[in-house]
């Protein structure tokens, strides 16, 4: 049987506990909420969340009141009508947020 070094095995250890840091870093998601606290009401709010948002799964939302929030992981992508007091007049671009890690951040639909 062939003998291991000791440089190998403290190598080879801080190597495994150094990816261990990384994926569980990876793994841990930031949590992103937007707030509606601009407007007493806006008639239609898009929302998509996730790493690859906006290109990703959207729910809108009709009648969102003042102080509604909407939360999300890694990143969040909102965008809502135009005029919040009109339907049909289109919607805003999308503005999104991140958070990556273990964090938390707000801001505001405006």
């Amino acid at each position: 049987m062939k003998k291991i070094s000791y440089v190998s095995i403290v190598f080879l250890s801080i190597t495994i506990i150094s990816s261990f840091f990384f994926f569980t870093d990876r793994a841990v998601s930031g949590t992103v909420v937007v707030v509606s606290d601009v407007w007493d009401y806006i008639c239609r709010v898009q929302i998509t969340t996730g790493m690859n948002a906006p290109n990703t799964h959207i729910t809108t939302y009709n009648n969102v009141k003042i102080n509604q929030t909407f939360t999300g992981t890694d990143r969040l992508c909102y965008r809502r009508s135009g005029d919040p007091s009109n339907c049909n007049s289109g919607w805003t671009s999308w503005t999104c947020q991140s958070e990556l890690g273990s964090g938390s951040y707000r801001f505001s639909l405006n």
